[in-house]
């Protein structure tokens, strides 16, 4: 995937993929290849998906969205 900070953030914490530094066609083929010559990592990335999908939804988020629009519009 591509290195944009919340994306890397959703990777790097639940372990859901690769990240991508440079989007050259040569390095989306390696880590394509990579990640397909792999397939424990390729399944512990899919579990790992299905698992932050359980977290980063609207109905796990709903609260603190609206905690946090509560706050805010106290503030004013």
């Amino acid at each position: 995937f591509s290195d944009l900070p919340e994306m890397k953030k959703v990777v790097d914490e639940f372990k859901t993929g690769l990240m991508l530094s440079e989007h050259s066609p040569k390095n989306i083929a390696l880590l394509i290849e990579q990640l397909f010559s792999d397939k424990n990592a390729y399944d512990t990335f899919c579990e790992n998906a299905v698992s932050a999908s359980s977290k980063l939804n609207w109905e796990s988020q709903e609260k603190n969205i609206v905690e946090f629009f509560h706050r805010i519009s106290a503030g004013k």
